[in-house]
């Protein structure tokens, strides 16, 4: 390095500076990439079916989900479904069920990093079920989860349900729990 000149070092720095630019537009680059994909809309169709044995009713749903970016670290999810419930006993109706969901979901806190972790996301939804026979039901939802690490979050959840039929009773509960996601927990200890 010693004989090298000062019009030599200059073109050293530049060739260096040069090279961390490129690398760093081609991060945004990913980055701008990664957002447009993650606030796309996505637009599913869904089908389950659930056989019972003996006297348990047999349930059949079909649907739509939509999920698209709103703005920002808010996302929004609708699920509008058909449910087709064939009671097995005699004297009893099928019932035939349009159910509506609404979720919004918001990132309060993440941490930049490969990959980003999100610290604190609040979650809000509703949902109305509309049937016959029986009167509707309503529910509302808000979830406040908190990640301790990556792969072990603390969700924190409260909910609503305006009719529980087979009490005729409104239901409130408050729950929380720890989660475990192993393959992330892995990923973070082998990197």
């Amino acid at each position: 390095m010693n004989k090298l000149g000062s019009e030599d070092e200059r073109q050293i720095e530049r060739i260096i500076q040069d090279n961390i630019a490129s690398q760093v537009g081609l991060l945004k680059a990913i980055n701008r990439v990664v957002k447009h994909i993650r606030q796309a809309p996505q637009l599913s169709t869904i089908f389950t079916s659930r056989i019972s044995n003996g006297s348990s009713p047999n349930l059949y749903r079909f649907g739509f989900v939509y999920d698209t970016g709103v703005v920002g670290q808010l996302n929004s999810t609708t699920n509008l479904s058909y449910d087709f419930m064939n009671v097995q006993q005699a004297g009893s109706k099928n019932r035939n069920i349009f159910r509506l969901v609404q979720q919004f979901q918001y990132v309060a806190l993440s941490a930049h990093g490969v990959p980003k972790r999100n610290l604190v996301t609040v979650t809000v939804s509703g949902e109305g079920d509309w049937g016959s026979p029986g009167a509707p039901v309503y529910k509302a939802n808000a979830k406040l989860t908190l990640s301790a690490m990556a792969g072990v979050d603390l969700p924190l959840s409260f909910a609503y349900t305006s009719l529980i039929p087979s009490t005729g009773e409104s239901d409130v509960k408050f729950q929380a729990a720890f989660t475990f996601d192993f393959s992330k927990i892995s990923r973070a200890f082998a990197h």
